[in-house]
């Protein structure tokens, strides 16, 4: 593959059971436009990080694996808050190894390791820390589906931020071999840099982008909007796209 890797990380789609049109937001149609742009298209791998359904219906994940094998990249996937793991994995593609009963697995591409961690419960397993332990021998980076911290949104922080979400940002922080934290569920791009330089990215929305400003919910666009993490050496470049 060379040194150059590029993941297009599509985060938050919210698809309903069978209608396009989900609170005003015809999401379907926002979800295709992510996965036919140039910038999805020129990308080496495609990972889906959580809220794939928005009330966890197997139509929801039978649209988004069709839509995903015409599509015809390598992808991977983990559950969000919103999503039914067990309908979601009756449809979906499967890692050949998840560890306990969360979803959690080990993804190697790219010449880098990627930890696919199962947060969609909005907290973490005590063996699901061990776990995290054990595999930091040599760096890597996690997906997961909550931000392991506070990321300055006004409404996501005070109403949906991950459970004991100060305890899991202090274990992220003294991992020894973490590099960075690839997250969505805010509907909000940032990135935040916390203690012994553990980089947190948060993607946005292919259904809608939340505003970080207001402390009740305030839809800020219901254009669709995505990451592409471009891995070059020893090099990260996280770029926000919207066509």
């Amino acid at each position: 593959m060379g040194d150059l890797f590029k993941i297009a990380h599509i985060s938050d789609l919210h698809i309903g059971q069978t209608s396009d049109v989900m609170q005003g937001i015809d999401v379907r149609s926002n979800f295709k436009q992510a996965l036919n742009s140039c910038s999805v298209k020129n990308s080496d791998f495609i990972f889906l990080s959580g809220d794939l359904a928005d009330n966890g219906e197997t139509g929801a994940y039978e649209f988004i694996n069709e839509e995903m094998n015409k599509f015809g990249k390598p992808w991977a996937w983990i559950p969000g808050n919103h999503d039914d793991l067990d309908k979601a994995s009756a449809v979906l593609s499967m890692p050949d190894y998840v560890q306990g009963t969360t979803f959690d697995y080990i993804l190697d591409i790219g010449g880098r390791r990627f930890i696919c961690l199962d947060n969609s419960c909005g907290e973490l397993q005590p063996r699901q820390f061990d776990w995290l332990k054990q595999h930091d021998n040599k760096p890597f980076s996690i997906f997961m589906h909550y931000p392991p911290c506070f990321c300055g949104h006004a409404f996501m922080d005070s109403k949906y931020p991950m459970k004991d979400v100060l305890m899991v940002q202090n274990f992220i922080e003294n991992l020894k071999n973490l590099e960075y934290v690839f997250c969505g569920h805010y509907h909000f791009a940032c990135h935040i840099e916390l203690k012994n330089n553990k980089q947190v990215y948060v993607a946005p929305s292919t259904q809608m982008q939340i505003s970080s400003t207001s402390k009740t919910f305030e839809l800020e666009s219901s254009k669709p909007s995505w990451q592409i993490l471009t891995f070059e050496k020893d090099l990260l470049k996280v770029e926000i796209k919207k066509d």
